[in-house]
């Protein structure tokens, strides 16, 4: 059994560069914005939820052609999932520390 290697990842990622101070501007037309970003994540974490829910369907059913690729599907969710809920708890946490320093 051979296990596919993993595609590159693809979406609103950029190399990290030193930013701040004369030369850092913002985004143009709001291309690239926070709101943007984050929205466009939500819609791959739906998108890969819901590609995993009709490969444990088809898993449960029987009607999978490829039982291995599928379990891949609702593992990659399920990573999906935890990435998303440890972000939410951790920017939970900055803005709780945000809001408990005084001034």
């Amino acid at each position: 059994m051979t296990i596919p290697p993993l595609p590159p990842i693809e979406g609103p990622l950029s190399p990290l560069t030193a930013s701040g101070g004369e030369g850092a501007t913002a985004p143009a037309g709001g291309e690239g914005s926070f709101g943007a970003v984050l929205k466009n994540a939500l819609n791959q974490l739906e998108s890969g939820q819901r590609s995993a829910a009709a490969a444990s369907v088809e898993v449960a059913t029987g009607t999978t052609a490829n039982p291995e690729q599928a379990i891949v599907e609702v593992q990659n969710g399920l990573l999906e999932m935890e990435l998303a809920s440890a972000l939410r708890n951790k920017a939970t946490e900055a803005i709780n520390q945000l809001m408990q320093t005084q001034v």
